[in-house]
């Protein structure tokens, strides 16, 4: 099912409903290295949907993949060109200020005593 199909039924369609979170893309990069182009197109359609049912849709930024077996440095471009979009674009309403960014991530790697995995 796609995620305009999944959305429309898990988020538009919810009685009651105001807000939803958007975090979608990254597999899409991973496993098919789809353009950061295609996947702004599939959230401008969402952000549409979204407002068309009185929603306020609020932009995750993709998490890094690096280390996950479909990584690639040409997936890394399109999720910085994705993640930049979400920051700068002023489509969503809002960031979900849940997620942390590339330097949060590694600021939590870095706070972990690795001794504890040598024993």
């Amino acid at each position: 099912m796609s995620a305009q199909a999944r959305f429309l039924r898990d988020a538009v369609a919810v009685p009651g409903a105001r807000y939803v979170i958007v975090l979608e893309g990254i597999n899409d990069i991973g496993f098919s290295l789809t353009p950061a182009a295609r996947i702004i197109a599939g959230y401008q359609n969402l952000i549409a949907a979204a407002h068309a049912a009185g929603l306020k849709i609020l932009g995750a930024t993709l998490t890094p993949f690096q280390g996950a077996g479909y990584y690639s440095a040409a997936g890394e471009a399109e999720r910085e060109a994705v993640n930049r979009w979400i920051r700068t674009s002023g489509a969503f309403d809002g960031g979900d200020h849940l997620h942390p960014n590339d330097a949060g991530y590694q600021a939590m790697a870095n706070a972990i005593n690795v001794a504890v995995f040598r024993s």
